[in-house]
């Protein structure tokens, strides 16, 4: 399926969520995947289901139209959005969250579920269905099979035998109207349900906490994820490094651009058991059986996270130096020329001029800020207004000069990675407008 041919639509209605931490949670949450979706199909947001289906019927020319609730996190066993178009098929008309609930009909979740636009509005547009005292209906045909327990079919059918249902619920109407075009109508499949998590936000026991769980387990990469564009950064030799204490990464752009016995380093994490594991990288680790020293590290500083491992990328890390004797050697090289040091800061709290002395040199400088002001559990807890104040506040302090260089995610997704301070455009007003425009 064509990307351009979908249109994601989230709806933000907060009304009954009580709880308004857990709201602010769900809403940051929101904005942080409605940016991050946009960049792979057409977003919009909406308070209500109506204005969600009216946009579709009046406005939209999308094929396929996905509604997502506030209170999802749509990345936990790979991302939603790709698994769904891997899994959707041509002949799919509406799939979602089907819920068996016998003398109140059938129930469409709406959590998350999606539609042929197409297929919808040859059948009229029908409504979704909120609620309904009573209505006669077909008996769907189902499948014998369920996901969990026994109200959660993988199909349902058109059938012929009519029965009067009461107290019809969520998206009945939806699903009467496809059914009675004759339309089988499909579950998400474990892959896609497998991808999201949702925090039922309008109940008493919501489940928010879970995601905030997830998102803030301890893990530790032996090897970063982000791809680096070395070509983008000026082949430069290095005088000031200031970078994340995870993974090697960094040693590859030491190798790629150079540095001698000017060159500073500067280790800096909000976790401090990262910062502890960099510097025994650098005072203990002698280049050799990487993935042991760091287990080995860990259990010495009673490290109860995860360690991130990945095979693939380990031989393209010792490859890029030509194999692991050759970076061996080029490591202790490295150790003995330049300086560095280690520091426990937080980014997002910080009020100090560290950076700012460290970057007030001559020559080339480097600062790696990676994802950190657009990463899933920093937009959690902060705004996207707020994110992009810390972010203006971090990068204009630094030094204006075409020697001043960041590697960073922008909040609103709206500059390359990698920029020179003096092309750096402060986030604070697009910030704003984005963040209005999302929590309509």
């Amino acid at each position: 399926m064509v990307l351009n041919e979908y249109l994601v639509i989230f709806l933000n209605n907060t009304a009954e969520i009580k709880n308004n931490k857990i709201k602010t949670y769900c809403q940051n949450l929101l904005q942080y995947w409605a940016l991050e979706i946009s960049v792979q199909v057409k977003v919009k947001v909406f308070t209500y289901m109506e204005s969600a289906l009216d946009f579709v019927e009046n406005w939209s020319d999308h094929k396929h139209v996905v509604i997502i609730d506030i209170g999802n996190d749509l990345e936990v066993n790979g991302q939603f959005i790709s698994k769904l178009i891997e899994n959707i098929n041509d002949d799919d008309v509406l799939v979602g969250h089907i819920l068996d609930k016998q003398d109140r009909y059938y129930e469409l979740h709406n959590q998350c579920f999606y539609f042929n636009a197409d297929v919808w509005k040859s059948i009229g547009c029908p409504e979704y269905g909120h609620k309904e005292k009573k209505l006669l209906c077909n008996v769907p045909l189902r499948s014998k099979q369920n996901h969990h327990d026994d109200y959660t079919p993988y199909w349902i059918a058109p059938g012929t035998q009519e029965k009067l249902y009461t107290d019809l619920k969520q998206g009945y109407n939806f699903i009467k109207s496809f059914l009675d075009a004759g339309f089988t109508i499909k579950s998400f499949n474990k892959s896609i349900r497998d991808s999201k998590a949702y925090s039922y936000p309008y109940e008493i026991d919501d489940q928010f906490q879970n995601i905030i769980d997830f998102n803030f387990i301890k893990k530790y990469y032996l090897y970063n994820t982000e791809k680096q564009r070395l070509e983008q950064i000026p082949n430069k030799k290095i005088k000031r490094f200031a970078t994340v204490c995870a993974g090697l990464n960094h040693l590859k752009v030491l190798k790629d651009k150079g540095f001698d016995s000017d060159t500073k380093l500067l280790f800096y994490d909000w976790d401090e058991f990262s910062v502890e594991m960099m510097k025994a990288i650098y005072y203990q680790w002698d280049g050799i059986d990487y993935e042991n020293f760091v287990k080995d590290t860990a259990t010495k500083l009673k490290y109860t996270g995860t360690i991130v491992e990945d095979c693939n990328r380990e031989k393209e890390f010792f490859d890029f130096f030509g194999g692991e004797k050759q970076f061996q050697s080029w490591f202790a090289k490295l150790r003995e020329t330049v300086t560095f040091d280690f520091k426990h800061i937080d980014i997002m709290q910080y009020k100090e001029n560290t950076f700012e002395k460290f970057f007030d040199a001559p020559g080339f400088k480097l600062f790696w800020l990676s994802n950190i002001f657009h990463y899933k559990p920093t937009s959690i807890i902060y705004n996207l207004e707020q994110r992009a104040k810390i972010q203006d506040r971090v990068i204009t302090a630094l030094p204006k000069e075409k020697d001043m260089f960041v590697f960073s995610d922008s909040c609103i997704l709206d500059q390359s990675k990698i920029f020179s301070t003096l092309d750096y455009k402060e986030k604070i007003i697009n910030a704003k407008q984005t963040q209005e425009e999302i929590l309509v």
